[in-house]
């Protein structure tokens, strides 16, 4: 995962437009034990609930762009509880229901410990149940490992962590690209600004940069557009300092560099199912296979998409779960690894 990129990919957003909300979605606003605040958008169902958790620099609609493509409305219409989470500053959590703004300075280590925290209980709540699937794309992945880390996983079903890297050793150009953007990030309070994105909003094609966050031709220019109207957040002064610093360990750590997440996935015991994009070049595969191989669960399984394997083509980051052909031979891999361990009644 490199910083600087998924910060220009944000960028290409315009701030000032609101999507509507979520079409048939229960919504939900939860606080979390530090005083920040979640927002959770509901696709009720009576089968086992699952949470859904966005990556850096995006939001819920991630998981739910449109009936086309919705990972949550696909869990629903399978049967299952679908709970799509805005972290903390993103989505509808960026201001309170009392259009209180949301303070910035948080770190990647709040949305694990103090954010899924406070999701996951609400949920079990909610619910009534003991345990929640979890499903984090890039660091919302990542959210979950250090989740797991400050409360263990008594009350996780499963993990699903699609593209998220936990191993950040044996530097490529692209890291070293990704250093050098979270470096002068971190001298501002927050990014991106809205002059910025409201210029580059207007640029049909971004070329190379564009490539790199998915494959080419894998999101037909349609969908494009409501992914670059809608997948956006912030990224905080504090949450790039604390990725600076993943970078420079080559592990998943805390901002303070005292714990490491990574090395601590050999406590998970919960069923674990990882995928990587095989044209992945925001989390390659050798960056997101760890989080399998670290883990300490009996039952984990291990999904390369790519042609080798028989899928369409090699995945890249963000057409995992927004691209074309995503709802066809990704969605199903999620869904029947689930069927096959917690089906719906």
């Amino acid at each position: 995962m490199i910083a600087a990129l998924l910060w220009m990919s944000t960028a290409l957003a315009n701030p000032a437009s609101v999507p509507e909300a979520c079409l048939h979605a229960e919504e939900t606003e939860v606080i979390t034990e530090d005083g920040a605040w979640v927002h959770l958008h509901r696709h009720a169902a009576e089968g086992p609930p699952v949470i859904l958790v966005h990556g850096i620099s995006s939001n819920h609609w991630f998981m739910d762009l449109g009936p086309d493509r919705s990972l949550a409305q696909t869990l629903q219409a399978a049967g299952y509880d679908a709970w799509s989470l805005d972290l903390r500053g993103h989505g509808d959590a960026r201001r309170s229901a009392e259009h209180k703004r949301q303070r910035m300075g948080w770190t990647i280590e709040d949305y694990g410990r103090h954010d899924l925290h406070a999701a996951i209980e609400h949920v079990r709540t909610t619910r009534g149940t003991a345990k929640v699937h979890l499903v984090g794309h890039s660091l919302g992945g990542m959210s979950a490992a250090i989740y797991q880390a400050h409360h263990g996983d008594d009350a996780l079903a499963s993990v699903i962590a699609v593209g998220s890297p936990v191993d950040f050793g044996d530097e490529d150009p692209l890291l070293g690209l990704g250093r050098v953007g979270m470096s002068a990030g971190s001298l501002f309070g927050s990014l991106p600004g809205p002059a910025m994105a409201r210029t580059l909003a207007r640029v049909p094609r971004l070329g190379a940069i564009e490539d790199l966050l998915w494959a080419p031709g894998s999101i037909d220019s349609e969908a494009r557009k409501r992914v670059l109207a809608r997948v956006a957040g912030p990224l905080s002064r504090q949450e790039l300092v604390h990725l600076r610093r993943i970078v420079r360990e080559g592990h998943l750590v805390s901002a303070d560099g005292s714990l490491d997440y990574t090395a601590s996935l050999i406590e998970l015991e919960a069923p674990l199912l990882v995928l990587a994009g095989r044209g992945d070049h925001i989390a390659p595969p050798d960056r997101v296979r760890p989080y399998f191989t670290g883990a300490g669960s009996e039952d984990k399984t291990w999904v390369l998409l790519g042609r080798a394997n028989g899928f369409t083509h090699d995945h890249g980051h963000v057409d995992l779960l927004l691209g074309d052909t995503a709802p066809a031979e990704v969605y199903p891999v999620i869904v029947d690894w689930l069927l096959a361990r917690d089906p719906p009644p």
